[in-house]
């Protein structure tokens, strides 16, 4: 099934938060680095718990249409 343009535009932003949220927590990783960006940090980690959980919410909600029984 070939996949429609909004749904290619979501699935590579969300690789990309992925990505992001790897590299921030390497960066974190880094106690100079953590300790200077320690407030853009927490909140980057807060907007991606809320849009992973509104992908999962949504995910839950959609999957008997996508998968029916």
């Amino acid at each position: 099934m070939k996949d429609d343009i909004p749904s290619s535009v979501f699935n590579v932003s969300i690789i990309i938060l992925i990505v992001l949220n790897i590299t921030a927590i390497i960066a974190a990783s880094f106690n100079d680095f953590a300790a200077a960006y320690a407030v853009p940090l927490h909140q980057f980690e807060i907007f991606s718990v809320v849009v992973f959980s509104i992908e999962y919410l949504l995910w839950v909600w959609t999957s008997p249409y996508k998968y029916p029984e």
